[in-house]
């Protein structure tokens, strides 16, 4: 602000004053992040997906959110070619759902997130 006109650098400062005291003055770590880097893909042992294809895993998505349940969008991947949407919404706090196998019949299968939102939860 030093560089600014005295009159500039007055009103900056009541802005900056302005949004501080809208937002709350403070935002925590939680509320910056996109919604997105709250939710990890799993590999488990699964019986049912080692049967499928020697090595396979279940693959399980979890949200680490601590209040808010995440929508999202998925595309399946099989053989490197995508072959579909899932969509849904996973709970907070280490919420998981089972997505399926790493392999099958020997070829590879993931999944990417196409888009997160946060369904906040209501204040308590």
């Amino acid at each position: 602000m030093q560089n600014l006109p005295p009159r500039r650098a007055w009103r900056y400062s009541l802005y900056l004053t302005l949004a501080l005291l809208i937002s709350g003055g403070t935002t925590s770590a939680t509320e910056t992040r996109v919604p997105a880097s709250y939710l990890a893909f799993n590999s488990e042992l699964d019986g049912r997906c080692y049967n499928l294809s020697a090595g396979g895993k279940l693959v399980t998505m979890i949200n680490s959110h601590p209040r808010d349940s995440i929508k999202f969008r998925l595309t399946r991947y099989f053989a490197g070619v995508p072959q579909g949407l899932s969509v849904g919404a996973i709970g907070p706090n280490g919420g998981a759902i089972k997505l399926g196998c790493d392999h099958v019949d020997g070829r590879p299968q993931g999944w990417k997130i196409e888009r997160a939102t946060l369904i906040k939860a209501p204040p308590q």
